[in-house]
């Protein structure tokens, strides 16, 4: 895998790509872009977590949220069950999120993967849904405040397209409060087919990084040194 990053600090941007190499055709194939901007983004202003959880009376407890995960082939270890609480409605949701807050990390990402959760109990409601949906875009991100102070976060996520093989939410992590800490507006979630999940289990494991060792001729230094 190969990462391109562009910086333009001219209007404090940067775009980043992310290519695969083909093994078949020795050949590399972009598997996404997107742009960073260091811009400030004023806050939307605080949100009435009441109201949200108001539109979701469905309680979901975490142990059968996991196991609902754990049935469908996807399992979470101890440090990804950090959903304490959860309430949903056929198109949304609303879940309570403990820590850890780590330190080196505006936001730390097993905070996202938390909505991701969300959002798969959201579609797990809907008796028409089958199958294993993935991540697989978003149009934006936005970050507006670290969360490292804060010993639990509420996540909300809500449906606002479908079809029979994708899905888009809009999602935000806020405090308790409603001060929004990030959004994810138009996070696109794609149906796996079924096909590669059972040749993924004949097929030997391969390993993202190749160990190949070249040899080198030591130096003044090197051969200096004992």
């Amino acid at each position: 895998m190969q990462f391109i990053v562009e910086r333009d600090p001219q209007n404090n941007e940067a775009t980043v790509e992310a290519h695969v190499l083909d093994d078949a055709t020795s050949s590399w194939s972009t598997r996404s872009k997107s742009s960073v901007s260091g811009l400030l983004t004023s806050n939307p202003g605080n949100v009435d977590v009441a109201a949200l959880r108001a539109t979701c009376p469905e309680a979901v407890s975490p142990v059968d949220l996991y196991s609902m995960f754990m049935q469908a082939g996807v399992a979470f270890g101890p440090k990804f069950q950090l959903i304490e609480s959860l309430q949903r409605s056929s198109s949304a949701a609303v879940c309570n999120i403990r820590g850890p807050m780590v330190e080196g990390y505006r936001i730390y990402p097993v905070l996202v993967d938390c909505l991701l959760q969300a959002m798969g109990c959201v579609l797990q409601a809907g008796d028409s849904v089958a199958g294993l949906f993935l991540p697989v875009s978003a149009d934006e991100i936005t970050v507006y405040s670290a969360a490292v102070e804060a010993s639990s976060v509420v996540g909300h996520v809500q449906l606002i397209e479908s079809s029979s093989s994708s899905f888009k939410f809009d999602a935000q992590l806020l405090l308790e409060d409603g001060t929004v800490i990030a959004q994810v507006s138009g996070l696109n979630l794609a149906k796996v087919d079924a096909r590669m999940l059972s040749s993924a289990g004949k097929e030997a494991v391969r390993p993202i990084y190749d160990i190949d060792w070249v040899a080198q001729e030591l130096g003044d230094a090197g051969a200096s040194s004992t």
